[in-house]
Formats: structure tokens, sequence, C-alpha cells
């Protein structure tokens, strides 16, 4: 009786583990269209939730990369001090994703564009 009770309880943390990751990949899907619509914002909030929900952390990680970026890009003729602070969070995500995964060429990439366009 013990050891079905035990098995219930493992299996229950099972499905609630799972449930979890499922709605952190579902927020990174949040994240992804409100960047395809160009709502940089509400795109950062979702990657950002994502990342405290667990389970797609390196993922959050570098589309907040993308998002910050592409929201400094955005606001390089409005505000060009915002721009380049949100093009630094942009280079401080991609090192995060680097330092997991140094193979990454996308994230490689990215942090080599990022100095030229900070000078620019």
């Amino acid at each position: 009786m013990v050891l079905k009770c035990v098995f219930i309880g493992f299996i229950a943390l099972i499905s609630v583990s799972n449930a979890w990751a499922k709605s952190s990949a579902d927020t990174v899907k949040a994240g992804n269209e409100s960047y395809r619509q160009g709502r940089y914002d509400d795109a950062i909030k979702s990657y950002q939730d994502a990342l405290t929900q667990g389970g797609q952390e390196n993922v959050a990680r570098y589309n907040l990369g993308n998002a910050f970026y592409k929201k400094g890009e955005s606001l390089e003729n409005i505000d060009i001090d915002t721009a380049i602070e949100d093009i630094k969070q942009a280079n401080e995500f991609y090192t995060q994703v680097m330092r997991k995964n140094p193979f990454d060429s996308d994230v490689k990439y990215n942090l080599k564009v990022i100095p030229k366009t900070i000078e620019a």
C-alpha cells in the first residue's frame, strides 16, 4: 500500500512537472508571436516569464537577446540612449546563452554584430 502511494505521488509530480514545462513552451510561443508582430516589449515580458517558469531557459534567453536587439534597433532614431541600453541587454542575454552552449553559431554571429551596431 505504501509503495502504491509513493508511485501515485511520483506520477503526480511528473504530471505537474510536464504541465510546468508545457506552460513555459506556450509562454515562449506567445513571445514569438509578439516578436513577429513587432511588439518587442510584450515579447520581452513573455520570454522573461518563460525564464521564471523553467524548462525553456536557453531558448528564452536567446529570444530575449533577439527582442532586446530589435527593440533597440527600432529606437535608434527616437532615443539613442535607450536603444544602446537595449542592445547591451541583448548582448548580455547572448553571452548567457554562449556560456551554456559555446558552439552555437547563431549566438556567436549575434555577439559579433552587436559591437558594430553600437559603434554605428
